[in-house]
């Protein structure tokens, strides 16, 4: 995960660079764009940057990408068009420090990126009303029509001494809790078993529910339409839904690491 990503323009600024020995006026070629610009600022700074953008398949954008990844910016999302030229811009400046600009761009590679070609498309939905029928997640999932669902949540612990051994569910402090069922959803294979990968890969602690209880907005979430793919992370906590639930810092991290991780390799 980078500190600062930027989406936005990539080209080649030519300025003025004196005259030839036939008196003519000689350009250097340099790499420009507000976005890169900012980003190799800030990774000066020691923050961690990429860039999302479109270059022309051709000299000048392999220009561009090579200057980006030598200032240490993550070019991994730099898409190359084959059929747009990268965008170029040439700048006159005068005598007193005005500048003028003129663009060859008609259009510029910069301009042509799509949105299919970002890397990943993530909407974020804070829902309500979850325990009186899922209603604000009814509304989200109809109105964004998501592909893949990441329900984040807490869920009853039922660790307590009065409850029955085979009806606790899950402990606080053991790890984020990845759900293959519960009482309204049985849970998309392939994201269960990402998620608990991505987990052991890096050594996140992890468990699953040990009695199937409960239900949360995936259950309206992959019922949206022709059906989302859905996947749950909750936190253990006990007395959920009294004034006051205890769960353990330690899982809450663990989700917000694993989230991102989960983000990451889904926009692979």
């Amino acid at each position: 995960m980078f500190d600062v990503i930027a989406l936005g323009e990539l080209l080649v600024d030519f300025t003025g660079s004196g005259a030839s020995p036939q008196g003519n006026p000689v350009y250097e070629a340099n790499p420009g764009g507000a976005p890169c610009n900012v980003l190799a600022m800030l990774k000066k700074l020691g923050r961690s940057c990429a860039f999302v953008g479109k270059v022309g398949n051709d000299l000048f954008g392999r220009m561009l990408r090579d200057a980006a990844e030598a200032a240490g910016i993550c070019m991994d999302h730099l898409v190359f068009d084959r059929e747009t030229r990268t965008t170029l811009a040439f700048v006159k400046t005068f005598g007193n420090g005005d500048r003028d600009f003129s663009f060859y761009r008609n259009p510029g590679a910069d301009m042509m990126l799509r949105e299919e070609e970002l890397p990943l498309d993530v909407t974020f939905a804070f829902t309500a009303q979850e325990e009186v029928g899922t209603r604000g997640a009814f509304g989200a999932a109809f109105s964004v029509t998501p592909e893949i669902a990441l329900v984040l949540e807490t869920t009853t612990a039922a660790d307590l001494p009065c409850v029955e051994e085979h009806r606790r569910v899950c402990v606080p402090g053991k790890g984020p809790v990845i759900s293959y069922m519960d009482g309204g959803t049985i849970y998309d294979r392939e994201l269960f078993e990402t998620l608990r990968r991505l987990s052991v890969e890096n050594h996140i602690p992890w468990q699953t529910k040990e009695y199937i209880a409960g239900g949360n907005d995936a259950r309206t979430i992959q019922r949206t339409k022709a059906g989302v793919r859905v996947a749950a992370m909750s936190a253990a906590v006990r007395y959920l839904h009294a004034p006051a639930s205890v769960g353990s810092i330690a899982d809450f991290e663990n989700m917000l690491k694993l989230t991102r991780l989960f983000l990451n390799k889904i926009a692979e």
